[in-house]
């Protein structure tokens, strides 16, 4: 019951004690508890996640995350999907969709529970206000310059953890080009001090993708 999801579009998966148990909803829960728990102590916990997909974890957080402001950044044509499933599922909520507003950075965050973003607009975001930043896998699918841009903007958007889950093993090829290890992405370390670096829950010790937790310190 509690990996249940909204009763949204054509949902597949396998029924386990007449609960329908949707593809990846165990990881998707399981980084939301993880989230929850790095912001037990907040108040109104600001969450931002680059490339939420259709926000399969987005719907564990809202559902189990009092007071949460959710905040998706993603490419524009899959930000459509994530909106609309968040919409039909939580049609309650404030959200906040590009376009609504005159400038971002003036936007009072607490004002809405879901801000669905391109990712062009992470630079015009303010600084230091996202309790917890958080990617998973799609930091390993990019070049090494779009990823350390990336990373160089939740440095200044990040006030307390960057959370993610990346491939972490050298030389492999992708679409033309090699992916970055995770422990090789640009972080400043003066900004950013590495809590743990262990396999991915999911993948196993012996899978290519590591979970990287850091705490802002600058």
């Amino acid at each position: 019951s509690e990996l249940q999801v909204p009763n949204v579009g054509n949902q597949w998966g396998l029924l386990i004690d007449g609960q329908l148990v949707v593809p990846k909803a165990t990881r998707y829960h399981a980084h939301a508890q993880q989230v929850k728990n790095l912001t037990i102590d907040v108040d109104n916990p600001v969450f931002a996640e680059i490339g939420a997909g259709y926000t399969g974890m987005a719907n564990f957080m809202i559902r189990d995350i009092p007071n949460l402001t959710y905040v998706d950044f993603d490419l524009p044509e899959t930000l459509v999907i994530g909106a609309y499933y968040t919409m039909c599922a939580y049609p309650e909520k404030r959200i906040l969709l590009y376009g609504e507003y005159n400038n971002l950075s003036d936007t009072n965050l607490e004002d809405y529970d879901c801000l669905f973003l391109p990712n062009f607009e992470l630079p015009n975001f303010k600084s230091n206000t996202v309790d917890v930043f958080y990617n998973s896998f799609s930091l390993s699918e990019m070049p090494k310059a779009t990823s350390s841009e990336y990373i160089e903007q939740i440095q200044k958007i990040c006030r307390r953890y960057f959370l993610h889950n990346n491939m972490d093993r050298k030389g492999v090829i992708n679409r033309g080009f090699e992916r970055t290890p995770g422990s090789e992405y640009t972080i400043d370390h003066k900004v950013f001090k590495l809590v743990y670096k262990h396999f991915d829950l999911f993948h196993g010790h012996d899978g290519d993708y590591k979970e990287f937790l850091y705490r802002k310190i600058s």
